[in-house]
């Protein structure tokens, strides 16, 4: 996996870890691993295993998939479609 592929994936999982709440210690406790080894996940400094993902995607109530092509610009454009049709 190369890097920025990486830091894409670590930004996806703090993204979606802020929305649900967690803060880093409970995800890594969740996890089963340290917090700053979690924190070295979400800067993109090491890679997120497949496996791992797939238990962070678990926690937070997504699918690998969801997870996997979870982008925050069209999640936030979809908040402001829906929050001004509304208005």
């Amino acid at each position: 996996m190369n890097r920025e592929c990486t830091k894409n994936i670590g930004t996806k999982a703090k993204k979606l870890r802020e929305l649900r709440d967690f803060n880093q210690t409970e995800m890594a406790d969740l996890l089963g691993v340290a917090q700053s080894t979690y924190c070295r996940y979400e800067a993109g400094i090491v890679p997120i295993p497949a496996e791992t993902q797939a238990k962070i995607a678990f926690i937070l109530g997504l699918s690998f998939h969801s997870f996997q092509h979870f982008e925050v610009d069209k999640l936030f454009t979809f908040i402001e479609k829906m929050y001004w049709t509304e208005k």
